[in-house]
């Protein structure tokens, strides 16, 4: 799955709990952090 304009990475969660490899891009440095805080909290879980 490709996302070139992540925001927050939901489509980038889903993924990932659909078992399906996902890529994103994002360029507001607010949302790159953000989606990358949700995707830590996803792995602890």
């Amino acid at each position: 799955v490709l996302d070139p304009m992540m925001g927050a990475g939901t489509t980038l969660l889903v993924a990932k709990k659909l078992n399906r490899y996902a890529c994103g891009y994002e360029l507001s440095q607010e949302y790159c952090q953000l989606a990358r805080e949700r995707m830590k909290q996803q792995v602890l879980l």
